[in-house]
């Protein structure tokens, strides 16, 4: 951690799960200290310790105005990922508290984990695994894994994540059809896929 200069350092409250590089940006700085607390922990720790948080980095917890009233120093609330379905919006808004997201910082992750599912319904990963760990090896004739070669998929939103994912289902040599509503067919085909 980066040497304190004797000023008074801002409490950041960050889940354990948390990136390296989102802790270097925190360690990097002199005046806040990043504070972990477990993704799981019980509401009334949690309340505990929003008690001297400045700022509060969210994983999944629901976020509303319990967790703001136990946190009464609060000055921004921060979201890992993209989606606000957790906090509740308007209660920040009433206490002027902004709201940020981390831009990519899952995106990769989540794209990656679409081209598995994608991948393991393809191979029928459980359906295989299933059949080798009973022995009965002959079956796997009966229900053919496919091939995503040449398979057309359709990803809906072209934004961060769903551009990462068109850039992997192309490498794969698949179809990749795009719907975005928000963007205009121009733009997509000059990303070198269909709307």
């Amino acid at each position: 951690m980066a040497q304190s200069t004797g000023i008074n350092r801002k409490k950041i409250m960050v889940p354990t799960t948390m990136a390296k590089s989102g802790w270097a940006l925190i360690e990097a700085r002199d005046d806040v200290e990043g504070v972990e607390f477990v993704p799981t922990i019980p509401k009334a720790e949690f309340h505990q310790v929003l008690a001297e948080a400045s700022g509060i980095c969210l994983g999944v917890q629901p976020f509303s105005d319990p967790e703001l009233d136990a946190a009464p120093h609060l000055e921004v609330v921060s979201r890992i990922g993209v989606g606000y379905d957790a906090v509740d919006v308007p209660a920040l808004t009433r206490r002027k508290i902004p709201l940020m997201i981390g831009g990519t910082s899952n995106s990769v992750s989540v794209a990656e984990a679409g081209i598995y599912l994608t991948m393991s319904l393809a191979r029928k990963g459980a359906v295989m695994d299933r059949m080798v760990k009973e022995g009965r090896w002959h079956d796997r004739y009966k229900d053919m894994p496919v091939d995503l070669y040449g398979k057309t998929v359709l990803i809906v939103g072209f934004g961060k994540i769903g551009s990462r994912s068109a850039r992997r289902f192309a490498a794969m040599e698949m179809n990749v059809l795009i719907y975005d509503p928000y963007l205009y067919s121009e733009t997509i085909r000059g990303s070198g896929y269909e709307p």
